[in-house]
């Protein structure tokens, strides 16, 4: 599978993570984070919110690495 071909894919399954990520922090930022005041809170928070983004990518190479032995 040439590289074009590979980031093609991985932008495809990537813009599905991005939009939903969006519309969390979205969310997030409007109606979780005025909530909470402490620092250690906000950091937890934006430390879960990376382990999600790094998960998202994982599968998502996963997945074309998975299409490209078919």
């Amino acid at each position: 599978m040439k590289l074009i071909e590979l980031t093609q894919l991985f932008w495809n399954k990537q813009i599905h993570t991005l939009v939903s990520l969006f519309a969390f922090l979205v969310i997030s930022v409007n109606y979780i984070l005025p909530k909470i005041n402490s620092k250690i809170t906000i950091g937890v928070y934006s430390f879960l919110l990376i382990l999600i983004v790094i998960s998202g990518v994982i599968q998502n190479l996963e997945e074309i690495f998975r299409e490209d032995k078919k």
